[in-house]
């Protein structure tokens, strides 16, 4: 019997985790762009129980030059968020990533 409980907890001990949570983090990773951030949700089994969860975004950590001062920042953005920069750049659009972070925060 207590060889099958340890074969259950080491096969949840290896399910994959998500690389953050909003308790492990002294921030919640929001998007300076987009303002995406983690959301909470529900996971749902076939059974049509309900058990919360949560729902992260596409965001990771980038050195990006600055187009008003021409100096790196270090942001968090999205995907979505590179591809408006990017847009902007085409258009010539001004804009500031250390204010855009700042009012973030």
């Amino acid at each position: 019997m207590s060889d099958i409980c340890g074969d259950m907890i080491a096969a949840l001990a290896k399910r994959r985790k998500p690389c953050y949570s909003p308790v492990e983090l002294t921030y919640m990773p929001q998007c300076i762009v987009t303002g995406k951030k983690p959301t909470t949700g529900m996971n749902v089994s076939h059974s049509n129980r309900h058990t919360k969860r949560w729902l992260y975004p596409s965001v990771s950590k980038r050195r990006l030059m600055n187009p008003a001062t021409g100096r790196y920042v270090t942001v968090v953005i999205s995907n979505r968020g590179l591809r408006t920069l990017k847009k902007w750049d085409a258009e010539g659009k001004k804009y500031d990533l250390a204010q855009m972070k700042q009012d973030c925060e």
